[in-house]
């Protein structure tokens, strides 16, 4: 009896506390427990991708700096530590490398990371290779005129950044600076030294090699491989200066042509009666770079046309026959060069072929240009010159 009698105590304390807990039992404390016990699991965790599980270490890391910098806030003593990661910045260049999936790709986790105020992500891009990536991944951005109003590739960059900047193209000046301050140290007797200053090493060339190099000259002089043979005077500097409204306004086409001209005036070697010449013929060359590198619509059809025209024509007559339709801007810009130079605005096709023709060989827009003449004709009739 006593047992039985103890077992009943036990069973009505249970009762009530059944009891209790059915009276506490509603429809907002069982949904609060299904998802602390779902959150508790690893049930979903364990199937998380990539992209989720990088969010959620972020999102951590994130306020833990944030906490961090709150905390160096209040005891500024900590703020110049060196261990201290304030924020995170990621500088991306050359996307216009890449591949259109890629680009795709690296626009996505740009986008995953600005979502953290942990992260600033800095993208030099050219904007047309953005647009073009975008355009073909998703069809739905191309816009279409007949549609109205349409989403566009600009309308889903702006989602992603914030505070786009144009950099501006180059000043004549700052070209003009770019070139000086890139041959500064390759003046002859200038800061770069006198010729003697140099060891001349001359290179010894095999037979096979010394034809290839013949074949892209236009002299029968052997070539010199000689080191002084960089080093260029204070005058052509100077005249290489004075091209800079002929050139792209980019630091990279800037130095891209004074390595071309320091490179073709070795190759190319001049009898000493055309180098006395006025313009000489160093300074005819870096004319006919300045001009394919830098008016790169024009340059082709000029090119083709000088090389086909009367020796006697000049280089204004050849120029004006292009002044128009897509040639206008370009044309206009040689032919403002050409005014203020009575020398070169009479200087005649003959002297320029030579020029040219090994010019063209080291620039990468006139050979892209040249392969596309059938386009070109159905904007250009082909110049006639009259006996």
């Amino acid at each position: 009896l006593d047992e039985n009698l103890k077992k009943q105590a036990e069973l009505s304390k249970d009762l009530a506390q059944l009891e209790e807990k059915r009276r506490s039992i509603t429809s907002i404390s069982i949904t609060n427990e299904f998802i602390a016990e779902r959150t508790g699991s690893d049930d979903y965790r364990c199937l998380l991708g990539i992209p989720a599980l990088i969010q959620r270490d972020f999102l951590m890391l994130s306020e833990l700096v944030r906490r961090q910098n709150q905390d160096i806030l209040n005891d500024l003593k900590h703020e110049n530590s060196p261990n201290v990661i304030n924020r995170i910045i990621l500088y991306i260049d050359d996307l216009d490398r890449c591949k259109d999936k890629h680009v795709i790709k690296v626009l996505q986790a740009v986008h995953l990371l600005l979502a953290f105020d942990l992260f600033v992500v800095l993208v030099a891009v050219d904007a047309r290779w953005l647009n073009n990536a975008l355009v073909k991944y998703y069809p739905a951005l191309v816009k279409q005129a007949e549609q109205g109003d349409h989403p566009t590739a600009d309308d889903y960059l702006e989602k992603i950044f914030q505070i786009p900047f144009w950099i501006e193209p180059l000043v004549d000046d700052a070209k003009r600076n770019i070139i000086g301050g890139l041959l500064r140290g390759q003046l002859a007797g200038g800061e770069g030294g006198t010729i003697d200053d140099y060891v001349d090493t001359p290179l010894k060339i095999e037979e096979d090699h010394q034809k290839i190099l013949d074949s892209m000259r236009n002299r029968g002089q052997p070539l010199s491989m000689e080191a002084s043979d960089l080093s260029v005077s204070q005058k052509e500097s100077m005249f290489l200066s004075s091209l800079a409204p002929l050139l792209v306004g980019t630091p990279r086409t800037v130095k891209r042509f004074v390595n071309l001209y320091q490179l073709l005036r070795i190759i190319h070697q001049p009898k000493p009666e055309d180098e006395n010449a006025i313009p000489s013929d160093h300074e005819i060359l870096a004319f006919a770079l300045a001009i394919g590198d830098g008016l790169p619509r024009l340059a082709s059809p000029l090119f083709k046309h000088l090389m086909k025209a009367d020796d006697f024509e000049t280089i204004t007559v050849s120029t004006n026959f292009f002044k128009k339709n897509r040639f206008e801007e370009e044309a206009t810009r040689l032919l403002n060069w050409l005014e203020c130079r009575i020398e070169w605005s009479t200087l005649s096709c003959r002297r320029m072929k030579p020029h040219v023709a090994l010019a063209q060989r080291f620039l990468f827009r006139v050979g892209g240009y040249l392969e596309q003449q059938e386009v070109l004709q159905h904007d250009l009739e082909a110049p006639t010159v009259p006996n």
